[in-house]
This record gives structure tokens, C-alpha cells and sequence, in this order.
């Protein structure tokens, strides 16, 4: 009886000496990632990568595995990509989609497009860069470029990018504002170099 009374005892004493406090209370913060105002129109998992200097020369760098996602502002319409790493959710991708980007399939493999965007999501480095994107299957890239195609219908004709409503404009409607969008990107990219 007085092993087991001295165990117990030794226990309690081990327990009370592996119990530690916090020396600094942490508040909970609310954190924004910046998307609280916008709509999803495609999330998906997907490797980006980026063309850029490596040890071996110039070459696709891996940028990441994670949720690549298209978002419509509410207010302003206006519609971005944005792909965050898996884990530590730091952006890889950031860019506006304007009706320029051509979006094209390499070496017929149908799991992957690529295509150059003027991309913000580093801030030393910010810039035209070309992106190859690898989705896991064919169908689910089929529907990202349907949802990417439909967003630059959307730019020009400065509404939603629902299929819908890119599929009503007329050539007519896109004629006068292909000038506007290229003063927008004019005036963002003279934003960024000041």
C-alpha cells in the first residue's frame, strides 16, 4: 500500500512540475486574406509553376501545390487569379485576367496551359511572367479555361463573368472598350513602377 501511495504521490508531483502557463497571453486576431469581398468563380487544386533563372539556366520553377482560384470583386467586377500554396498559404499567383492573356496548351498535353500575366504576388518582384499551370485531370483543366475565358469575355464588356452574360456580348459591345482596357493596364502598370 505504501508503493502505491508513493507512486501516486510521485506522479501528482510530475504533474504538477509538467504543467506549464503561458508567460504572454495571445489574442485571437482576425486575419483578412484579402478575398472576403469576392465571389469564387473556380477553385481547384493544382502545381504552378513559373518560368525563371534556375541553377540549370532559365527553366519552370515550381511555385507551389495548392487551391488555384478565380474571384470577381462584388463591386468592381473586376476578376483576378490568385493561387496559395498548400499549408502556409502564401501567395504564388496574383494577377488580373485581361482579355491579352492567351492561355495555351503545351506540347498537346491536356492536363496543363500556360500563359504570361503582368503578376503582383511578389512584392520585389513584380512583372510580366509566364505560368504553367497542372491540373490532375483533363476535364478539370477544360473547365478552368471555360471559367479564364469567360472572365476576359467579362473584362470587355465591364460586367459578371457568369457564362451567361460573356456569351451575350456582341462584337459591337467589345469594340469601344478594348481601348479603356488597355488604359487600365496601362494605369496599373505605371502604379506599380512608382
Amino acid at each position: 500500500a505504501d508503493t502505491t501511495a508513493s507512486q501516486s504521490k510521485t506522479t501528482a508531483e510530475e504533474n504538477e512540475i509538467t504543467k506549464s502557463e503561458a508567460i504572454v497571453a495571445l489574442k485571437e486576431q482576425a486575419t483578412s486574406t484579402g478575398e472576403e469581398e469576392e465571389n469564387v468563380l473556380f477553385v481547384h487544386r493544382a502545381k504552378l509553376h513559373r518560368w525563371g533563372e534556375g541553377n540549370d539556366g532559365m527553366q519552370w520553377k515550381l511555385r507551389g501545390v495548392g487551391d488555384v482560384k478565380i474571384l470577381e470583386h462584388k463591386v468592381t467586377k473586376k476578376i483576378r487569379l490568385v493561387h496559395r500554396r498548400e499549408h502556409v498559404l502564401k501567395v504564388a499567383a496574383n494577377h488580373l485576367i485581361t482579355p491579352d492573356i492567351k492561355l495555351v496548351v503545351p506540347d498537346g498535353r491536356e492536363d496543363m496551359l500556360s500563359w504570361i500575366a503582368h503578376d503582383i504576388a511578389d512584392e520585389d518582384d513584380t512583372g510580366m511572367h509566364k505560368f504553367l499551370i497542372r491540373f490532375k485531370t483533363a476535364e478539370t483543366t477544360a473547365e478552368f479555361r471555360r471559367v479564364f475565358e469567360a472572365a476576359q469575355k467579362a473584362y470587355l464588356s465591364g460586367g459578371s463573368a457568369s457564362p451567361s452574360h460573356a456569351a451575350s456580348a456582341t462584337k459591337e459591345d467589345l469594340a469601344p472598350t478594348t481601348a479603356t482596357a488597355k488604359s487600365e493596364k496601362k494605369d496599373l502598370l505605371t502604379a506599380k513602377s512608382k
